[in-house]
């Protein structure tokens, strides 16, 4: 069993939404929800269809290559990441934490979503165990608005790269 959560807040100026799984997601419904909420163009809020979030923050499995259930593997493939991506607002921030020490593999698909992506060591002391322990939060932001328009494709904020009839086009 394990216990999930879904949440939501508005702080003074910024909306989150939190998504935390604790212990095992093979029985969890929590986790299937929140995953599909993220792939939803309805998104999170089931109050307000579509609303974006200044930051999105995970925490559903070890790692991105260490899954508590099979069903999150999509995820954190490009397509998944670029989902959750749409449910930020412009400039909004994705956060995910991970028990591993940072994946350049799975920092490559951040990179190809976000406009900017980073992952940040976490380094601390575990007494009991008389070692250091060192976990990852990735970053990602969403670009702030509009970069440009070529061979009449918009590319938004937030697109690294987008199909037009077959094309990539490249933001600078």
């Amino acid at each position: 069993r394990c216990a999930g959560s879904i949440g939501s807040m508005q702080m003074q100026h910024a909306s989150v939404v939190a998504l935390a799984v604790v212990k095992d997601a093979r029985a969890c419904t929590a986790a299937r929800i929140a995953l599909a909420m993220s792939s939803s163009a309805s998104g999170f809020d089931p109050e307000k269809s579509g609303r974006q979030f200044d930051a999105i923050l995970v925490d559903i499995d070890h790692a991105p290559d260490r899954l508590l259930a099979p069903h999150s593997a999509s995820f954190y493939e490009v397509e998944g990441l670029a989902q959750v991506q749409a449910h930020l607002k412009l400039g909004g921030v994705f956060g995910l934490w991970s028990d591993d020490a940072a994946d350049d593999a799975f920092m490559a698909k951040l990179e190809r979503v976000f406009h900017s992506a980073s992952a940040e060591p976490v380094t601390f002391d575990v007494p009991l165990q008389d070692r250091t322990f060192t976990q990852t939060i990735y970053l990602g932001r969403k670009a702030p608005g509009l970069i440009h328009a070529k061979r009449g494709a918009v590319v938004f904020a937030g697109m690294k790269r987008v199909g037009a009839r077959g094309a990539s086009l490249a933001v600078d």
